[in-house]
């Protein structure tokens, strides 16, 4: 029977297609901001494993506590962490009354503020509430087979009784990962994803206009200008290979695909306005 599964899954995986998991709402610690919400004395306790080798559901829980409102028992992910993060919704955060940006799991800086409450204090956390960015786990050697790359971005067409295809999914690439895709329950409520649920990777991201990377300073996009109609692939090559990062193009250029989809892999800005 475990043959059967096994030959399955690798037909599967070979087809391009990923399991895709849904992340509730939970929080990472420190375990200097344990101590504080459990006291000196307590341990993390494992309630099961997840997916991802050496990630656990823990048994404790936490309250948050927004400007609008709260959310209680809220679970706690190990290990430890060298930052305390807490992943929401979109949903969570507008109960709650705050504004967290959209992040890669471990991008907290100037990220939003919320109060954590723990059965022996409270932990007042001015930057590290995140929406987090749907996302690959993918092991080396299948990312070799389907050749994708660590930080790419993708489109994944979900197959479920609501079909959807999100269009801007980032690939993680790790020889300690299992391969998963991760949305949360927004994400997973709007495509109807069930229990056992594949997406499709297609390597083309959707998209009507260029990857915009927030960590890039407007001076810095204004550095590099190209006065074409058509914006082509070899044109942001040459702009990475001159360490590049932004582009500035007029108002009506068009961007071809291929020129798209290397810039989202480099995570490369285009920056309308000339």
């Amino acid at each position: 029977m475990d043959e059967v599964v096994d030959s399955v899954m690798e037909a599967i995986i070979k087809a391009g297609l990923v399991k895709i998991e849904v992340s509730a709402r939970h929080v990472h610690l420190t375990e200097a901001d344990f101590k504080v919400l459990f006291g000196s004395d307590a341990v993390l306790v494992k309630r099961r494993d997840l997916s991802q080798p050496g990630q656990f559901l823990s048994d404790q829980r936490v309250n948050l506590i927004g400007k609008k409102g709260n959310k209680q028992n809220v679970a706690i992910l190990g290990p430890f962490r060298k930052d305390t993060q807490v992943e929401l919704s979109k949903s969570d955060c507008i109960e709650l009354g705050i504004e967290a940006p959209l992040r890669e799991s471990g991008n907290v800086k100037d990220s939003a503020g919320i109060i954590i409450e723990g059965p022996k204090g409270t932990i007042e956390l001015k930057e590290g509430v995140i929406i987090a960015h749907n996302h690959i786990h993918v092991p080396d050697e299948i990312a070799k087979e389907l050749e994708l790359e660590d930080k790419q971005h993708v489109s994944v067409q979900v197959f479920s009784k609501r079909p959807v295809t999100f269009g801007d999914v980032i690939i993680r690439v790790s020889k300690d990962f299992n391969f998963r895709m991760h949305i949360d329950f927004d994400e997973a409520n709007a495509a109807q994803v069930g229990e056992f649920t594949l997406g499709l990777i297609n390597k083309r991201v959707l998209a009507t206009d260029a990857y915009i990377c927030p960590d890039v300073e407007e001076k810095k996009a204004l550095e590099f200008r190209i006065e074409k109609k058509i914006i082509t692939e070899k044109d942001v090559m040459n702009a990475y290979k001159n360490k590049i990062s932004s582009i500035t193009i007029p108002d009506n250029a068009l961007i071809s695909d291929l020129a798209m989809e290397y810039a989202r892999m480099k995570r490369m800005v285009f920056r309308r306005g000339i």
